[in-house]
């Protein structure tokens, strides 16, 4: 098995709700995707998880998950895959992976401290309400920096540079949005698709 995913599943027979990467981690041949359970903290202490591509990195199928200081690299398909509520990601590099970034789709999401670098995909994708989306870094690549579906969206603190796609759009009402930067690239720094 995966052996991240065994850390994991470890954590969660002991009852922790914290697992502490101590090294890297890069998936082998045949691993599939790592599945974190509800209340679970993923630190990663700064170091990466590399795919290989192999598969995605993280799917969350419950709520009041977290993934802090870690660079995801090397995805095939989307990196982070979050069905659920109240999911938090804080400072969160995303390098060289091949489908969405980090995808949410849950109510209550925290998205801060991201940089994505040559990332092909959505960045960060959100669909859900009351969605905070802060301090992102959107470096080369395609496709939307950040997405969101959503009521009561507050986005601040996003440069893209020499990004090919739209930086900011927004479906839903009662976005507020601040500081979205776009240099050198393609498409629109902010579209908002509803009432303010």
């Amino acid at each position: 098995d995966n052996e991240l995913q065994e850390l994991i599943d470890q954590a969660k027979a002991n009852n922790e709700t914290e697992v502490v990467l101590e090294h890297d981690y890069v998936f082998q041949d045949g691993d599939e995707v790592v599945t974190i359970p509800e209340n679970m903290t993923i630190k990663g202490n700064d170091h990466t998880i590399d795919a290989n591509n192999q598969s995605g990195i993280f799917n969350i199928s419950g709520n009041n998950v977290a993934i802090e200081n870690v660079t995801l690299t090397g995805a095939n398909g989307t990196a982070v895959n979050a069905i659920a509520d109240n999911f938090t990601v804080d400072s969160i590099t995303l390098t060289n992976n091949t489908g969405t970034g980090i995808n949410v789709v849950g109510n209550n999401a925290t998205i801060a401290g991201v940089v994505a670098n040559n990332q092909t995909g959505t960045t960060v994708n959100v669909a859900g309400d009351d969605a905070t989306v802060s301090d992102v870094t959107v470096n080369g690549g395609e496709g939307t920096g950040v997405a969101i579906t959503g009521d009561n969206a507050n986005i601040t603190n996003v440069d893209l540079d020499a990004r090919d796609g739209d930086g900011v759009v927004i479906t839903g009402n009662n976005a507020s949005v601040e500081a979205v930067n776009a240099f050198n690239g393609t498409g629109d720094a902010v579209s908002v698709k509803g009432n303010d």
